[in-house]
């Protein structure tokens, strides 16, 4: 078998599935596709096999008029139908590996594959990776690991060829070098993110006809220098921000699970906020910073229409996240192992809802017809 190498940040590289010992099994609350080649190989082997044919008609749907031809059947309570009596896979345990759909045998894992090279990072609706990447000592160092195959799909891939896509592995590391500094909080990380994104997006964009990678990261470098990456924190620091617009638009993404919540004015949630505060809510802020680096390592900026837009999308992630967070831990008094797996949970829960759904996509394009896609309104979201 040939051995291929993809590069890795270490919570991935130790990472292992619990199987039915997980507590929230990814096998449930999906809809999953089952790809042609998976659903092939069930049907001829179910000729010879009387397992095969079982699971072929326990656990999957002919659905031609969905957008999904053919799919895994779930239960009325979630429950994925492949699923034997112990909670693990009956296609893995009878079948073995090959035979799993795609989605199933690379979820958790995100492969990239960006001029030829592997990368290999991880999705945080898994509760395991969460706790991984959330909780470990410099997960976010990148190494080479061995695959024993070739990943049979790939979350994107693409060659930095074209010139939107020539600087992408430097603004990445650029980006990634920022949110990493110890020096400045959060909010003003991202603060200088956006507003970096916003001048140098009217160039990084899908319809660049030419985009000089060295004059990117020349540029980017300039602003995220010491000397003016300190100006433009001063100047964060001294606007009078006002998140009540923001916090209006958080609130109507989080409220369809959060009916306790509904109706919360600006004022009630500064309110909520401050009684959530203390270390607690300073560990959940160390979780966020976490993740917005996972996001970056993750998700190509080429996937949206320009830098401005990724960086949008990042800050309002951390904001709905944090909200979550924040109203999460009103009246905590649980020791750090608690609060680690309140914060853990929290935050695979929210990406299961919104990393695998377009919700932030639909968001981005109301706020644009709206008008409130400018960089003054996108600040709002950094104080909410």
């Amino acid at each position: 078998m040939a051995v291929f190498v993809a590069r890795s940040a270490r919570y991935m590289a130790n990472f292992r599935c619990l199987g039915s010992t997980c507590e929230d099994t990814c096998c449930q609350g999906w809809t999953i596709a089952l790809d042609e080649p998976s659903y092939r190989r069930l049907t001829l082997l179910a000729v010879e096999r009387p397992a095969a044919a079982r699971l072929l008609s326990q656990g999957v749907e002919l659905t031609p008029q969905g957008p999904h031809s053919v799919q895994l059947r779930f239960s009325e309570s979630g429950r994925c139908g492949m699923l034997d009596e112990s909670g693990l896979c009956a296609i893995h345990g009878e079948l073995g590996h090959d035979f799993l759909p795609e989605v199933c045998a690379s979820y958790p894992r995100y492969y990239n594959e960006v001029d030829g090279q592997l990368e290999l990072f991880g999705t945080l609706s898994c509760p395991e990776v969460a706790r991984q990447c959330l909780l470990g000592d410099d997960v976010f160092d990148i190494q080479n690991i061995q695959l024993d195959g070739r990943p049979r799909k790939l979350r994107n891939r693409f060659t930095t060829e074209a010139p939107y896509f020539k600087p992408y592995l430097l603004v990445r590391k650029l980006l990634l070098e920022l949110l990493r500094r110890a020096d400045y909080t959060l909010s003003e990380k991202l603060f200088a993110l956006l507003w970096c994104c916003s001048k140098v997006g009217k160039v990084v964009q899908v319809r660049a006809l030419e985009l000089p990678p060295l004059q990117v990261e020349t540029t980017l470098a300039g602003m995220l220098g010491d000397a003016v990456l300190a100006d433009i924190i001063d100047n964060y620091r001294a606007l009078k921000l006002d998140g009540a617009l923001a916090f209006s638009v958080v609130s109507a993404v989080v409220s369809d699970n959060d009916a306790a919540h509904n109706g919360m004015t600006w004022s009630e949630h500064l309110n909520l906020r401050e009684r959530s505060a203390g270390p607690a809510l300073e560990r959940g802020e160390a979780l966020v910073a976490r993740y917005c680096q996972n996001y970056l390592l993750t998700t190509p900026y080429m996937l949206f229409e320009n830098l401005f837009a990724y960086a949008r999308n990042l800050i309002r992630c951390a904001a709905v996240l944090r909200v979550l967070i924040q109203r999460r831990l009103v009246g905590f008094n649980g020791d750090k192992d608690e609060l680690d797996a309140c914060l853990v949970e929290v935050v695979y829960r929210f990406c299961r809802r919104f990393e695998h759904s377009d919700t932030f996509h639909k968001l981005d394009q109301s706020l644009e017809q709206q008008g409130l896609n400018s960089l003054a309104h996108s600040v709002g979201f950094l104080v909410v």
